[in-house]
């Protein structure tokens, strides 16, 4: 992982010792409440605002960008498990990986269990993020981002592929990014996705979340449209995230490679084999009962005719 070269900023700024309750909007009319503890950073970066709290709830510490929650300690490992291991197990031996965002470090946590990983690129723009994160956040990612097998690049995800052309194929690229509007819209759509599908080896894998079938199915409809742009396979999948009040969307995407024909008797015998039915969340049942899906979901998701 490469040396930290920023300012550094006074995390206490803005940051208090009270417990206070936050809030943010996750549909229209509801609004999601969560009752904190002291805020241990408020700072405004050179690209967000990022604040991280003690937990005082059943949520625990947590973490948010521009105001809006990205992580809590208590349930971060649905979100973590979730994105990684759908698709890696799918792939069964991915060795080099390509995380666009990430900072808090949880998702290279978990990919770093898996035994062929052998090199994780993580490209987060702002270190700031980081610097938070593995001073307030060490329960999410437990020291990740010191593994060799980790490198760390500070820069926009948009240009991720200008600086090496061609460079070698990934077995995964996860996208641990903020929602897709503002700067990171464009990396939802398909000119971005086709570069993505370009620099995926054959059996390569690429996951993103989509958003909750709920209170957004616009949204999911729209992301999973522009991966059926560019991606024979596409394979959207549900589970419960509390923080994001209630049911949350990723997807697979690839040229051949589907995780939902996968048996819970195979993902588990693969899990075993890495050394990681120790997770808290994700295992084989788990996986299949995901790629099934509730009629209004089927509904909302049938591509237009």
């Amino acid at each position: 992982m490469g040396v930290f070269h920023v300012e550094q900023e006074d995390e206490r700024d803005g940051a208090t010792d009270k417990a206070e309750w936050v809030s943010e909007s996750i549909g229209e009319g509801v609004v999601l409440a969560i009752r904190t503890g002291a805020c241990e950073v408020a700072i405004q970066s050179s690209v967000q605002r990022i604040e991280i709290h003690r937990g005082a709830s059943a949520l625990g510490g947590l973490y948010r960008l521009d105001g809006v929650a990205m992580a809590a300690v208590g349930d971060e490992f649905i979100l973590h498990e979730n994105l990684v291991f759908p698709a890696a197990v799918a792939h069964g031996a991915p060795k080099r990986v390509l995380v666009l965002g990430g900072g808090d470090g949880g998702s290279v946590r978990r990919l770093l269990r898996i035994p062929a990983v052998g090199e994780i690129h993580v490209v987060e723009i702002d270190e700031a993020v980081v610097r938070a994160a593995e001073s307030h956040l060490a329960p999410i990612h437990r020291g990740a981002f010191s593994d060799p097998r980790v490198h760390l690049h500070i820069a926009d995800a948009a240009q991720v592929f200008d600086a090496q052309p061609d460079p070698e194929p990934f077995d995964l690229i996860l996208f641990d990014l903020t929602d897709p509007i503002g700067s990171a819209l464009p990396l939802y759509q398909p000119p971005f996705l086709e570069r993505c599908r370009s620099h995926l080896t054959d059996r390569g894998i690429l996951t993103l979340h989509t958003a909750s079938p709920f209170y957004a199915p616009d949204q999911v409809k729209k992301i999973l449209g522009g991966l059926r742009q560019e991606f024979p396979v596409v394979r959207p999948y549900f589970f419960p995230a509390p923080l994001y009040g209630g049911w949350w969307g990723m997807a697979t995407a690839a040229r051949w490679t589907d995780p939902a024909t996968l048996t819970p008797a195979v993902i588990d015998q693969r899990l075993n084999a890495w050394g990681v039915s120790d997770l808290d969340y994700y295992n084989g049942s788990i996986h299949v009962a995901q790629f099934a899906l509730p009629n209004f979901i089927r509904r909302c998701l049938t591509p237009e005719p």
